[in-house]
């Protein structure tokens, strides 16, 4: 949904624009070892990925997330549901077909406001340049 009004003789103008996503497919990371593996530290941190509630850093990315005694750790996003495993000696979770890795459901929002003629440069009529 968006909204946008702008007033006639100043040109000032207002836009609000609202979106909900939910469960939208991510083909670029199948399950929770492409993530630990082809992301990047920052791309860590901008999804949230942690292992066993540990969060990634920049300066100290997840690389795999096996406990102590060798089992498997649990990998999670902020933003997206990852199948499990994929990692170390443990099998991938991810069936394209009944579990892909998705995008958890969000609000997006985004208010925007502005003017098309800031220094009040083009007096009150406008004029077309060629």
């Amino acid at each position: 949904m968006t909204v946008r009004y702008q007033r006639p003789r100043n040109s000032e103008w207002f836009a609000f624009t609202y979106r909900f996503d939910s469960g939208l497919v991510v083909s670029g990371i199948p399950d929770a070892g492409a993530a630990l593996s082809l992301l990047s530290p920052n791309q860590q941190v901008s999804i949230g990925l942690a292992c066993n509630a540990v969060s990634a850093t920049v300066d100290n990315p997840v690389t795999d997330c096996v406990t102590a005694n060798g089992s498997q750790g649990q990998v999670t996003s902020k933003l997206l549901t990852l199948p499990q495993g994929g990692y170390g000696n443990f099998a991938s979770q991810e069936n394209d077909d009944d579990n892909p890795d998705r995008v958890k459901p969000r609000h997006v929002i985004n208010l925007g406001i502005g003017t098309d003629n800031l220094l009040h440069s083009e007096g009150n009529a406008r004029t077309q340049h060629r």
